[in-house]
């Protein structure tokens, strides 16, 4: 037979001979060419002989795809299926005696006992969707004399290519069953625990081998920074050394190349089937990653962003590596994507839960500092009331001691006035009823009244100097009652939080079409995590418990400022101070003098 060079299309039989081999019709005598000289009966006799032997093939070969059919619906595993598949084939050729099967799919492999390379043998190669190629080879181990069959005639050929095609259909089969049952299994871990770093380094165990060698998830904290949470190698004697790819995350976020940092900030997948050095000479952050990357052998890569409720919270990022061989296909990375999206989920609903355990924990505090916070002054307007009933039963009053009395009473019922108010603003926020009357109004006015306010507040001590800078007019767009309850809440707080007195500092000034108000004071300051929940309602820090507060005023400060089309900020050092800055549109016409600021504020 002649040699048949070159690759075949997938599906398709090839065929591979020795030089001089021949493929040849044969009668039933084994003669070869024209009809053989035979007459009449024993020239029919012999024809249906060879007719009793073709179809007795055609039956074996008939035979053999039920058997394999029936194997490949079976539950065993795939390399016991392939076994039985090379035993079927072996018995189904022409000289099973001679014959060797060799059947291939990914990194499994089976052969008939007896195999072992030879030119002699009809190879047909096929993949799956997910990239993974297999092939089948039927060989035999000596050459037959010219007069014989060969393993190549069509309906062989055609034997098979059917082969072939059960396979790949079932392999697809078995490709789907495994998707599932591992989609399955990640939602069955993501929904166990509301603790997602936990569940995330669960599902990274399963995700490798089935879509990567190896595969990180990198989720993005409250603050911005991204933290990788979970890792695995599919070599446990690796693991440590795929460890050092944490120390790769921090600078990410601003290195365009980083695959990561490119799928957080567009939000899109990025998907590489093959990595070259140019590649990874882009992607690299320092010389220690690059090393890292080639004795990772990285040859296939793909990073999918974690997304729910339209917000990225981080990325999972999978790997091929030279020990599979493998290359990722679009058939991977939409099985990537859907466990992005389920383990996008679980961690949204993670910090959900959280954030809702928090505000609850928040609101419980707040109930108990509002009980003491009306405790407290009732107490004191109890007991100034019981002094001042006894004082007028006395011949002589004692004018100095009804003067205090009155004093205290005073302070308690402005103090019961402000956790009242604030209590009746967080419920009119809540139900989204709070109103602003806004008009054109000089700042200063408002800062110079509310600094004279405070010259004899409760909350100064002797150690306090209150500073204004206001150099200039600065006319806001502003509801100027319920400003002054902002810059009223942030005195308050400068005064309260800077116990060992110091600078209090009231700065106004016009920054290109915005009006900017900032309070700065020299006290506790506020911790980076506290500043996280600073203006959630009925959030406290740790550093002010011992001191009066309901942990509403920023809170109220915020939403008014934001109704003003305005934001306010905070930036604060632990034992240096702490600056708030609100800034408000600016008025673009004159100003009109209010005539009565101190009113209620609107509802």
């Amino acid at each position: 037979m002649k040699a048949e060079d070159g690759v075949t299309q997938p599906g398709k039989a090839r065929d591979h001979t020795a030089p001089g081999h021949q493929r040849n019709s044969v009668n039933a005598a084994g003669a070869t060419g024209s009809r053989p000289d035979v007459t009449g009966g024993r020239w029919e006799e012999a024809e249906r002989e060879s007719m009793a032997q073709n179809l007795s093939e055609r039956v074996k070969e008939l035979t053999a795809l039920h058997e394999i059919a029936r194997v490949l619906q079976s539950e065993k595993a795939i390399p016991e299926v392939l076994g039985s598949v090379v035993s079927i084939l072996q018995a189904a050729w022409q000289f099973p005696g001679i014959t060797a099967v060799r059947v291939r799919y990914g990194a499994i492999e089976q052969t008939t006992t007896n195999f072992r390379p030879t030119p002699w043998k009809q190879v047909t190669e096929f993949s799956t969707v997910d990239g993974r190629a297999g092939l089948v080879e039927i060989s035999y181990l000596e050459e037959r004399p010219e007069a014989s069959e060969g393993p190549f005639l069509a309906e062989e050929r055609n034997l098979i290519t059917s082969v072939t095609a059960m396979l790949t259909s079932y392999f697809e089969r078995k490709r789907i069953e495994e998707e599932l049952r591992f989609l399955a299994e990640a939602s069955r871990l993501l929904a166990a625990s509301l603790d997602y770093e936990t569940t995330l380094q669960s599902v990274a165990r399963i995700v490798v081998p089935i879509l990567g060698d190896f595969c990180f998830f990198d989720v993005v904290s409250a603050d911005g920074t991204i933290q990788r949470v979970a890792g695995q190698h599919a070599n446990p004697a690796r693991q440590s050394f795929f460890a050092e790819a944490c120390q790769f995350i921090q600078p990410i976020v601003h290195h365009d190349g980083h695959p990561v940092a490119n799928v957080l900030a567009t939000g899109k997948p990025a998907f590489v089937p093959h990595i070259d050095e140019a590649w990874m000479l882009q992607a690299t952050i320092s010389p220690e990653h690059l090393r890292f990357m080639h004795e990772l052998h990285l040859q296939s890569l793909m990073t999918v962003p974690l997304i729910a409720r339209g917000r990225t919270l981080g990325a999972l990022t999978l790997g091929f590596t030279s020990d599979s061989g493998r290359r990722y296909t679009h058939t991977d990375l939409n099985l990537a994507e859907d466990v992005a999206h389920r383990a996008a989920n679980a961690i949204d609903n993670a910090r959900l839960y959280r954030e809702e355990q928090e505000l609850v924990r928040s609101r419980e505090e707040f109930l108990s500092i509002a009980s003491h916070e009306l405790k407290t002054p009732l107490t004191i307007l109890k007991a100034s009331a019981q002094i001042l009933s006894r004082q007028v039963l006395q011949p002589d009053l004692d004018r100095n001691r009804i003067t205090g009395c009155a004093q205290r009473l005073q302070v308690q019922v402005d103090r019961l006035e402000t956790l009242v108010a604030d209590l009746l603003d967080a419920s009119r926020l809540q139900d989204g009823h709070l109103e602003l009357r806004t008009e054109p109004y000089d700042l200063r006015e408002i800062a110079g009244e509310i600094l004279a306010r405070f010259q004899d507040a409760p909350e100064r001590t002797e150690h306090h100097r209150l500073t204004l800078d206001a150099p200039a007019p600065v006319i806001g767009l502003i509801d100027p009652a319920r400003l002054d309850q902002v810059l009223t809440n942030l005195l308050s707080n400068a005064l309260k939080y800077s116990p060992g007195g110091g600078e209090v500092l009231l700065a106004i000034h016009q920054c290109g079409d915005q009006a900017l108000i900032t309070v700065s004071d020299q006290g506790i300051g506020i911790t980076a995590t506290e500043q996280t929940r600073l203006f959630q309602p009925f959030s406290r820090g740790d550093a002010v418990r011992g001191i009066s507060g309901t942990g509403l005023g920023l809170y109220i400060s915020r939403q008014i400022v934001e109704r003003h089309g305005g934001t306010i900020t905070a930036e604060s050092q632990p034992g240096i101070g702490s600056t708030f800055s609100v800034r408000l549109p600016l008025a673009q016409v004159r100003p009109r003098r209010a005539t009565n600021r101190n009113s209620p504020p609107s509802n």
